[in-house]
């Protein structure tokens, strides 16, 4: 995998709109003990009667799915996932976990759970889904930038705060040409929708 500090760059933006999405959607509390990295508080709350009792099971699974994803835990993300009957969820449902296996699969670097989920992508998700695991997989996965026209033609068309990861996978597609310029700019664009977008989240 080429130029692994924009890459990292892309997961991390990943990693902050799904960060942005709990503390706006999900129990404030355990979102929180999430965002600071307080996981054993996070344990302890989320597995009190009042949590099991209160929360949706979907959100419980999504909470748990996401504490083994930023505490590096990959057999327990393995597992979480292996549990979960993608046919049976709703769109929305399907939408957010396919998109976050594949997404955290690309992040460390397995290329063959990315594809598995690509391909469960391509067979449940929406067209922006497909779009968006097609871009990913041949800028991170491949180093490529074939797509390069079409994810900015795409992305011209969003508002503003879902710019964000667009952006940073044309910086990659321009690293992955070799021009560092545009790279740059569509680096430090993103960058900065991202404090704005924390800022307005406070």
């Amino acid at each position: 995998m080429k130029t692994a500090a924009i890459v990292i760059l892309v997961l991390f933006a990943i990693m902050f709109v799904a960060i942005q999405y709990f503390r706006n959607t999900q129990p404030s509390k355990l979102s929180a003990y999430l965002a600071s990295g307080d996981y054993e508080a996070f344990d302890h709350c989320s597995n009190k009667m009042p949590a099991r009792l209160f929360i949706n099971p979907f959100n419980m699974l999504c909470l748990q799915l996401n504490s083994y994803i930023l505490r590096q835990d990959r057999k327990s993300v393995t597992d979480l996932l292996c549990r979960v009957n993608i046919a049976r969820l709703k769109d929305n449902q399907k939408n957010y976990i396919l998109l976050r296996a594949f997404n955290y699969y690309v992040s460390i670097e397995d290329k063959e759970n990315a594809e598995i989920y690509q391909r469960k992508i391509n067979q449940f998700g929406s067209r922006a889904m497909k779009q968006s695991a097609k871009w990913t997989m041949d800028a991170v996965v491949e180093g490529g930038h074939q797509y390069l026209q079409e994810v900015i033609d795409e992305t011209e068309k969003l508002p503003d705060h879902q710019k964000i990861e667009n952006e940073m996978l044309i910086s990659l597609m321009y690293q992955n040409m070799g021009n560092t310029k545009m790279a740059v700019q569509y680096r430090d664009s993103a960058s900065l929708r991202m404090e704005k977008l924390g800022h307005e989240n406070r």
